[in-house]
């Protein structure tokens, strides 16, 4: 009788259809807001109907990294049949005006991962820097500068607010001041000195439309300014 019932079982069992309990059911994405689901869906070496417990998930991560706004991804096996694909998307931190003329969004990693538009702007224009190509995309080819870049955009919000470039220039940086002179400062000394250059320009009214260099321990020089771009 143990036989019997064996033999049916295993009949039953090969007859069964197990493509299509073992097929992909449902592909859910999370996260990753600046990219569309359906680009995410189109990426995936695998689809709806494919074979749940074969489908690559390190391939599947792999080719999502090749969306440069994407930071990190994560595909999993859900119970049953199905695939959840999270995402982390990268967030815009600084705008970076390339040599070429080109203007980016950075992440706090230096990578240039979107196109910025001009007429979008709302913080203070990087320039200055060159970028690398990556198998990720552009990124800052010095990551060094993300340190004074970081320490500019902490800065208290009053003064970020009047700062419409930073040009860089090798270990020193011009900050161009919205309806103000330009300051001449050391990426050095960026910690703690708004208040001063703050008051600075308050009280030399003069020099509104020239450059104040800081570069030098307790000096300030009023000096001919660099002709302005259009950045």
């Amino acid at each position: 009788m143990r036989r019997l019932v064996l033999l049916l079982t295993l009949v039953g069992a090969f007859f069964l259809p197990w493509r299509e309990y073992l097929a992909i059911r449902e592909i859910v994405v999370q996260g990753g807001e600046r990219i569309e689901a359906d680009r995410a869906l189109q990426k995936l070496p695998f689809q709806i109907g494919a074979n749940w417990l074969t489908a690559d998930l390190a391939a599947a991560e792999r080719l999502l990294l090749e969306f440069p706004e994407i930071r990190t991804a994560q595909v999993h096996r859900v119970l049953w049949g199905g695939v959840r694909v999270v995402l982390q998307a990268r967030e815009p931190w600084a705008l970076v005006r390339l040599p070429d003329g080109t203007l980016y969004w950075s992440d706090d990693a230096g990578v240039l991962f979107a196109r910025a538009q001009a007429q979008a702007l709302f913080g203070p224009v990087f320039v200055g820097l060159d970028a690398v190509q990556t198998e990720r995309g552009l990124r800052l080819s010095d990551l060094f500068y993300l340190v004074p870049m970081r320490a500019l955009l902490n800065a208290p919000g009053r003064f970020l607010n009047r700062i419409t470039t930073v040009r860089f220039m090798g270990s020193d940086l011009i900050l161009s001041l919205r309806e103000g002179p330009d300051l001449w400062i050391s990426i050095y000394d960026l910690h703690g000195e708004w208040t001063r250059w703050e008051a600075l320009v308050t009280a030399l009214p003069q020099a509104r439309r020239r450059a104040i260099d800081l570069r030098w321990r307790g000096m300030a020089i009023v000096r001919d300014r660099l002709a302005r771009t259009q950045d």
